[in-house]
């Protein structure tokens, strides 16, 4: 038996209201939103958080192979699932791989990791699709993107929760949707032309995958159609004939479209209302056309959040469209007269790759003293080379004291640095990130999260942040 054991999604904490967007250009506000990264997020960032969630504060670990999907990863050439890797302190050894340049690459990753674990037992792998894709200003594109990230720990032998029953593939080129390697936005042809040739080709699919599985379309409890863009969808689910009671229509034109994010995420959404013994069927659009086949033998909810989280208003922040645009770089502002950022060392970031990726420190064997960076003499007790490493992944920590930096070059001002006491022992210097200045307090907790810290030449320079805790704007401590 192969399936899913556990699953999450991360959305990130900034709303973009489509509101500001319509009044921008002297337009009417409508309602809803877009969910946007940060100035400091990217695909693997967003990716990398939402698998930490779902391996837990301690960091599950005896995963043997790593797979990360998204249509647009901040690289041309170098493998971000071995980025991952790092930053989730697992086994170097272990098989890794990027599947890109398709919305249909969370499912070609899917696709690939079951098969990797039919005929094999006790075997773990961990897909993780994220996106973060751009419209151009003023484009239907820019206002239904929106940024997410979600992963699934796939594994084989008894006891998984929801069991793989069917797959499918049919594969053909989407000349209604495509961008070049160098171009930012996404380019589309017109919609009566993708809808004709999408149409022809999900009947195709789903007749044959009926054929082949004695499965019928209809019979299944949960059906979730994910398409390139989210009128094609609507478009094909009516063409299908799909009751709307087996449909997650409803929560995507709500959340807006994820890019490779998108249906793993209604995919996700279904397995929290799903229940035991139902059927999922799940049907992906785009180069082709892939359907998969489940069926929930447990019911189980997301590591690190729930839905009711996410209606919690107090678990995301607005920001504004002109701070939107200056995050993405598609207006030019005055960045100071600071001096540039210097290219990161190649040198320097394999010296230091346990410290910048695994955030990983030192524990003194004679006293127990923690520190962060890693030091060969202890503080307390001055022993030296008597270290062995410690690991500060999944720990939270206390603000001990912060600074407000109004003058430092970002593109998110003022720039907060807080002395951090972490949960467990170890003091560090911490750049503070999704928080607003006035929220700071000594005392606040805070947690780590994987970010851009710059980039220059060429080279993006990751690290780990704090954050105040989401859905926590009042919790503190007394210090």
């Amino acid at each position: 038996m192969i399936g899913i054991s556990k699953y999450s999604y991360l959305l990130p904490t900034f709303r973009l209201p489509f509101q500001q967007m319509d009044e921008f250009f002297g337009s009417k506000g409508r309602k809803g939103w877009k969910y946007v990264a940060s100035f400091d997020e990217d695909s693997v960032t967003l990716a990398t958080e939402s698998a930490k969630r779902l391996l837990g504060p301690e960091g599950e670990k005896g995963i043997d192979a790593l797979f990360f999907a998204s249509t647009t990863v901040p690289y041309s050439e170098g493998l971000h699932a071995n980025i991952l890797v790092k930053a989730l302190q697992q086994s170097p050894h272990i098989q890794t791989a990027d599947f890109a340049h398709s919305l249909k690459s969370s499912t070609a990753a899917l696709y690939t990791a079951f098969q990797i674990l039919r005929g094999e037992n006790d075997k773990k792998v961990l897909v993780t699709a994220s996106d973060c894709r751009v419209g151009k200003i003023n484009s239907l594109e820019e206002k239904e993107f929106s940024d997410g990230a979600v992963s699934f720990l796939m594994e084989s032998g008894e006891g998984v929760a929801v069991e793989l029953l069917h797959t499918y593939q049919l594969q053909d080129r989407d000349f209604f949707q495509w961008r070049k390697g160098n171009h930012v936005y996404v380019q589309r042809w017109e919609e009566r032309f993708g809808q004709y040739v999408s149409s022809q080709l999900v009947r195709q699919a789903v007749a044959e995958f009926e054929q082949q599985t004695n499965m019928s379309l209809h019979h299944a409890n949960h059906i979730i159609v994910s398409a390139p863009t989210l009128k094609l969808q609507q478009q094909l689910e009516k063409q299908l004939r799909i009751p709307k009671q087996q449909l997650m229509y409803k929560e995507n034109l709500v959340l807006g479209h994820f890019g490779s994010a998108n249906g793993p995420l209604l995919f996700s959404l279904a397995l929290e209302q799903a229940k035991k013994g139902e059927t999922i069927i799940w049907i992906q659009v785009g180069d082709g056309c892939d359907i998969f086949a489940f069926e929930v033998h447990k019911e189980i909810t997301p590591n690190g959040m729930n839905r009711t989280v996410l209606q919690d208003e107090r678990y995301f922040k607005e920001v504004s469209y002109g701070q939107f645009l200056k995050w993405r770089e598609l207006i030019s502002v005055d960045k100071g007269r600071r001096p540039d950022a210097p290219i990161p060392s190649a040198p320097a970031l394999k010296r230091n790759e346990e410290k910048v990726y695994s955030l990983v420190g030192s524990k003194c064997q004679t006293c127990g003293q923690v520190s962060y960076p890693k030091q060969r003499i202890c503080s307390h007790c001055f022993s030296k080379d008597k270290i062995e490493p410690y690991s500060f992944y999944g720990k939270d920590g206390t603000i001990r004291t912060y600074t407000i930096d109004y003058l430092a070059s970002s593109p998110s001002q003022p720039t907060v640095f807080a002395v951090v006491d972490i949960d467990g022992g170890g003091r560090m210097l911490l750049q503070l990130t999704d928080c607003d200045p006035h929220e700071v307090e000594i005392g606040r907790k805070v947690t780590f999260t994987f970010r851009r810290l710059y980039e220059a030449g060429g080279i993006i320079n990751y690290y780990w942040k704090g954050t105040l805790k989401r859905g926590d704007r009042v919790e503190k401590i007394d210090t």
